[in-house]
C-alpha cells in the first residue's frame, strides 16, 4: 500500500509539473560521498571498548576507519540507477549524473561552498577535483544541466553540524530551489528527496528527528515531494552493517540496494516523463 500511494503522488505532481513528454529523461543525483560512491578499504577501526584493532568490525558498532583508502565503489548509486533505467526503457533513454561530493551538507550544495568543517572545495569553480562535474551554487548548476529529475541525498554530514530544525529549512530550500529552477532547455525540474542509509558511528546523532526533518519538509513543498525512504527499509530488512566499509560508506553490496531501491521508485516518474 505504502508503495502504491507513492505511486500515486509521484504521478499526480508529475502531471501537474510537465505539460510535455520527452523522448530521454536526465537524473541529476545531488548528494554527499555516499552518493559519490566512495567506501574505504584497509586501515584500522576503533571498537565499541574504546580500542583500536584491525580485529574490529562494523558488527562490533565500530567508530571510523583510520589510515585507510578511499576509492568510488563501481556499483555507486546513480551508476546503478544508470543500469536499471537502461533495463527499465532501453539504453540511452535516461542518462544519470553523479553530483556527489565528500563531506557536503544540503547547505553546501544550496550556497555552492564549503564550510570550514566540510571543506567540500568540488563546489569551488576555480577549483579542478575528481568529483563533482560542476561547480557554484545549486540554482547555477540545475540552471546549466539538462535534469528533468533532481535527487537530493544528505544527512551523512549534516546531522553533525546542524539542528533538525535547521536541517528541515535547509532541505525546503533545496526543495524549492530545485522547484523554482528551470534547466538549460527551459524546462521545469521535479525534485526527489533521498534519506542516506543508517551508519554505526559510536558519535553518530540520533538520526530520528533528522530523518522527520527531511519528511515534513518534502510533504509541505508545493508539490509534495517523493521521499525515497532508504534508511529505515535498509535498517529493517538489510544486514547492513557487515556493508559498511567503516561505519559510513557502504560496499558495493549496499550501494547496489541503494540504486536499485532508487530507480525502482523513481521509475513510474520516469515514465511519465517519457509519456510511456
Amino acid at each position: 500500500m505504502k508503495s502504491f500511494a507513492m505511486f500515486i503522488a509521484t504521478a499526480l505532481f508529475a502531471c501537474f509539473a510537465h505539460a510535455t513528454t520527452y523522448s530521454t529523461v536526465d537524473i541529476y543525483m545531488d548528494g554527499d560521498s555516499t552518493m559519490f560512491g566512495w567506501a574505504m578499504s584497509g586501515g584500522t577501526m576503533t571498537c565499541n571498548d574504546g580500542t583500536t584493532t584491525s580485529g574490529c568490525t562494523t558488527n562490533d558498532y565500530g567508530h571510523n576507519m583510520a589510515n585507510g583508502t578511499m576509492s568510488q565503489q563501481q556499483h555507486n548509486e546513480p551508476a546503478e540507477v544508470l543500469l536499471d533505467m537502461a533495463a527499465a526503457f532501453g539504453a540511452g533513454t535516461v542518462t544519470v549524473e553523479n553530483h556527489g561530493v565528500g563531506g557536503a551538507t544540503v547547505l553546501d550544495s544550496i550556497n555552492g561552498s564549503a564550510d570550514a568543517v566540510s571543506g567540500a572545495s568540488e563546489y569551488d569553480c576555480s577549483v579542478t577535483t575528481n568529483e563533482s562535474a560542476t561547480c557554484g551554487s545549486l540554482g547555477s548548476r540545475l540552471h546549466a544541466s539538462h535534469a528533468q529529475i533532481v535527487v537530493g541525498k544528505f544527512l551523512t554530514n549534516d546531522q553533525y553540524r546542524m539542528s533538525p530544525s535547521q536541517f528541515q529549512t535547509y532541505v525546503a530550500t533545496w526543495i524549492s530551489t530545485v522547484q523554482g529552477n528551470t534547466n538549460a532547455d527551459g524546462n521545469p525540474m521535479v525534485a526527489v528527496w533521498e534519506e542516506s542509509s543508517p551508519i554505526c558511528r559510536l558519535d553518530a546523532p540520533n538520526v530520528g528527528p533528522y530523518l522527520d526533518a527531511g519528511r515534513a519538509a518534502a510533504a509541505a513543498a508545493q508539490p509534495p515531494v517523493l521521499v525515497i525512504d532508504n534508511h529505515d527499509w535498509i535498517y529493517a530488512n538489510y544486514d547492513w552493517k557487515p556493508h559498511l566499509s567503516d561505519c559510513v560508506h557502504p560496499d558495493n553490496g549496499l550501494y547496489a540496494t541503494l540504486g536499485d531501491r532508487s530507480a525502482t521508485t523513481m521509475g513510474r516518474t520516469v515514465q511519465l516523463l517519457l509519456g510511456r
